[in-house]
């Protein structure tokens, strides 16, 4: 498939179509090299990256991505399982809300072979 996650994730940063202005939606709990391509997105075109904050709980909902969601965000780009707890997100769920309002769903999956 692709040499490594961080290989696989620059393709899709580079593959969906984004403009200045745009959002990309990410998750704080998630290893750093799952934000790099945003970033340097970010520093290339001008896009926004958003952080959704798991606070003292340490785990993401839906529902805390979808408050953070609006009419620019192009992308939620997130771990399935978070590397540093195992919590698994819903992705039948995130799945669901990123399709209902056309933005692209990335997942990091990796994490599942362990989990």
């Amino acid at each position: 498939l692709v040499e490594s996650t961080t290989h696989g994730l620059n393709i899709a940063a580079n593959a969906i179509p984004l403009e200045r202005g745009d959002k990309v939606v990410l998750a704080d709990t998630d290893f750093l090299q799952v934000a790099i391509p945003w970033c340097k997105k970010r520093d290339s075109i001008g896009i926004e990256i958003i952080i959704v904050q798991s606070g003292d709980r340490g785990v993401l909902t839906t529902g805390d991505f979808d408050r953070m969601l609006d009419a620019s965000t192009k992308v939620v780009c997130v771990s399935s399982v978070q590397w540093s707890t195992g919590y698994r997100l819903n992705m039948q769920e995130l799945g669901e809300l990123c399709r209902s309002r056309g933005i692209w769903l990335v997942v990091d999956a990796v994490q599942e072979l362990g989990a």
